[in-house]
């Protein structure tokens, strides 16, 4: 994201000055105003445009990686690029809760839910600044999963 902002700025100053040229040779002194509104706008399409391009096409090739139960437990940091896999794939659904620890390791928090237990992701791009995100394990009562999902807690 701070890279969008230095961004800005280096296409803002130009760009005004070119339309501030332009506006102000036909409006007058209304052109100063009309060109900044014009060159606002234009960096935030730009912006909106180059955080779209991230998140639909790059994002999701550094953000995925097959679920392996090793690096799960081992390598927490990396835990948020398996949860689409895991999620997506429905691979604990139908398990018990034994084997979801077993696969998952005991590092689990017992969420505000009544049958349900998460683990922290490690998100490093999360939007919530109290809470942090976790992966959702919802149970039946004969401890057999029915729901995963990613919440914040």
């Amino acid at each position: 994201m701070i890279y969008l902002i230095i961004l800005s700025v280096i296409l803002f100053w130009p760009l005004s000055k070119f339309a501030e040229k332009l506006f102000y040779r036909k409006n007058g002194s209304k052109g100063k105003s009309m060109a900044k509104w014009v060159t606002l706008i234009f960096v935030v399409i730009i912006n909106y445009g180059f955080y779209f391009t991230y998140n639909q096409y790059y994002s999701p090739f550094i953000r995925s990686k097959k679920f392996d139960s090793k690096v799960w437990v081992n390598d927490k940091t990396s835990r948020y690029k398996m949860t689409k896999d895991l999620i997506g794939n429905d691979k604990l659904i139908n398990k018990t809760r034994k084997s979801v620890i077993d696969k998952l390791g005991n590092d689990f928090e017992i969420g505000p839910c009544k049958n349900c237990i998460g683990y922290s992701t490690f998100d490093p791009d999360q939007t919530s600044l109290l809470d942090h995100e976790v992966l959702v394990i919802y149970f039946k009562k004969n401890n057999k999963v029915i729901n995963v999902k990613e919440e914040y807690w």
